[in-house]
């Protein structure tokens, strides 16, 4: 693991964090709340300033892998009894069911948007997936079988076609079994079985077709049609919900036996894919390297989102369940039941990062 890949994964971790932490931040002074402190980082002060103006301190700790919005909060103001920290009204506390709600997810939602924004620049940057056939690769299966410049993919096998992601993701699970693709042409559907090969250069199943068109902002020197920005959205949209659908998917896997918690990757082990990714584009230029090392950062904050929005104790998503419960009941649940149960979900996600950790470790090693 190399200096490089420990300094862009921290830098990676940092800007998601900070983001996320940013969503709850703004959210909270938009609710009325006193924000008593923004951490980026976790564990002792490196740098902190405190705000004249709201009050709010401004902090910078060592360890980089994660950080906090304390909001003023009645419980801690109840168990200081020293009078030295001021009383304030605005706790999170004493609004609304439903502006503490927006609060919670203005986190996980800033991740959403931040995933959202890279998509949308890579696919704006660079050539964009399409379902329109650019090219056809000589003397490869796709040619043989009459395949052509300007047909439109509508199906492989039946699995409906978007774009050329969805050709490598189809052809990656059919490992190499002849496939029946549905294109269309001038308005006519037209099918062909074609069997794949496999290509040894770039270790994936191909047909030999590329399905690309200029993006937005990219360089044209052909001067073909380029993808719109109603269809960069399209496309930046549908790559967010299959990223969150491909998670769901694998945690369910998890919860089922058929993915172990030891194929799972930790901060350790995305460090490393980091690493990889970034040296993989280096090799063709910078730019590359830095396409790769967003691509990951936008798939990161996805996954952050996501996680952070499942209702388990400790997490966005775990305070999201007792706020509705409270909203139900009209009728808030004592603090000291909701303290135990995220503390209780604490220590066992410290426990799960700790696994994940060591078999991260042993990965490396092996």
């Amino acid at each position: 693991m190399s200096l490089t890949s420990v300094l862009l994964a921290l830098l990676v971790f940092t800007l998601l964090v900070a983001v996320h932490e940013i969503g709850h931040f703004v959210a909270a002074r938009l609710a009325g709340i006193d924000v008593l402190e923004f951490a980026i980082g976790l564990g002792p002060k490196i740098f902190s300033v405190k705000s004249k103006k709201t009050g709010t301190l401004y902090s910078v700790r060592v360890i980089p892998l994660g950080g906090f919005c304390k909001m003023a909060s009645e419980a801690e103001q109840e168990a200081d009894e020293s009078g030295k920290k001021p009383r304030t009204a605005n706790t999170f506390e004493s609004k609304k069911v439903r502006a503490r709600i927006g609060v919670i997810l203005a986190g996980p939602v800033m991740n959403f948007v931040l995933a959202f924004v890279i998509i949308f620049s890579l696919a704006a940057f660079r050539e964009m997936p399409t379902s329109i056939i650019s090219n056809v690769e000589a003397g490869l299966p796709a040619e043989a079988a009459d395949i052509r410049i300007g047909d439109e993919l509508i199906s492989i096998n039946g699995i409906e076609i978007h774009s050329m992601q969805d050709v490598s993701r189809t052809l990656a699970e059919t490992q190499g079994e002849a496939i029946t693709l549905i294109i269309n042409r001038s308005g006519e559907e037209l099918s062909f079985n074609i069997e794949p090969y496999f290509s040894e250069e770039q270790s994936r199943y191909m047909v030999g077709i590329a399905a690309m068109k200029p993006g937005l902002l990219t360089a044209n020197p052909h001067n073909l049609p380029r993808a719109t920005f109603g269809e960069t959205i399209a496309f930046s949209g549908r790559n967010m919900v299959l990223n969150v659908m491909y998670m769901a998917i694998g945690l369910g896997q998890i919860a089922t036996g058929n993915i172990s918690f030891g194929e799972m990757s930790g901060p350790i082990g995305i460090v490393e894919i980091i690493g990889d990714a970034y040296q993989a584009g280096a090799q063709i230029s910078p730019s590359s390297a830095l396409f790769n090392i967003a691509g990951l950062a936008a798939l990161i904050s996805v996954n952050l989102g996501f996680i952070n929005l499942l209702p388990i104790p400790a997490l966005d998503g775990g305070r999201l369940i007792f706020l509705i419960l409270e909203g139900i009941r009209r009728k808030r649940i004592s603090p000291e039941r909701e303290a135990i149960v995220h503390f209780t979900g604490f220590v066992a996600l410290m426990v799960l990062a700790a696994f994940i950790a060591f078999n991260d470790i042993i990965k490396i090693i092996r």
